[in-house]
């Protein structure tokens, strides 16, 4: 991990200390890492996806806010947004890749939409703010097809994922998911 600098290395002991203690819980991620995630341009598409979908959604509901708040308060927030096929890339961060490895779960949560109606030269403008949270799952553990279907990226740190591995199949520790949560605003008008 020297290779990318001590905030790298600080992230990553980070996680071995929570793989230490943290009993199989959910690690939340540090700001460094967030960070790292924000910059790569598979998250950047990721957020491109996902906004394009939600402008979908609103014109196919003919843009019944109604139904978007029953929506966020009937179903816990949640939105009913697919679920967005989403990866670290071949040109992401090296350092994001032995961070992250690939991600297993992806949520969109709908948390607040707000809307202004405006009557403007004989025309209707309806403008909305939706406040979303994103939360990305990263499950940190090791599995026999981890080592022996290891991708030349990871077969880079073989050493390190039969530690691991020996750590989680035979020294107990518990693996987690390392979850990372991010916000974002989509500001649009129709």
């Amino acid at each position: 991990m020297g290779l990318w600098g001590d905030t790298y290395k600080k992230i990553a002991d980070k996680i071995v200390n929570h793989l230490k203690t943290g009993n199989g819980k959910d690690f939340n991620d540090t700001i460094e890492l967030s960070t790292l995630m924000l910059s790569q341009q598979s998250f950047k598409l990721l957020i491109k996806e996902i906004s394009t979908a939600f402008r979908q959604k609103m014109a196919i509901s003919t843009y019944d806010f109604t139904l978007i708040h029953s929506l966020k308060e009937n179903q816990k927030k949640r939105s009913d947004l697919k679920n967005f096929p989403f990866g670290i890339s071949y040109n992401d961060s090296t350092a994001l890749k032995v961070l992250v490895g690939g991600v297993q779960q992806l949520d969109v949560i709908l948390k607040d939409i707000h809307y202004q109606f405006n009557k403007l030269h004989h025309r209707n403008d309806f403008k909305y703010r939706a406040e979303f949270e994103i939360t990305i799952y990263d499950q940190f553990g090791i599995n026999e097809s981890d080592i022996s279907n290891a991708s030349f990226t990871a077969s880079l740190g073989m050493q390190g994922l039969i530690a691991f591995w020996i750590l989680q199949r035979q020294r107990g520790y518990k693996p987690f998911r390392t979850a990372f949560k991010f916000n974002h605003i989509i500001n649009d008008k129709f």
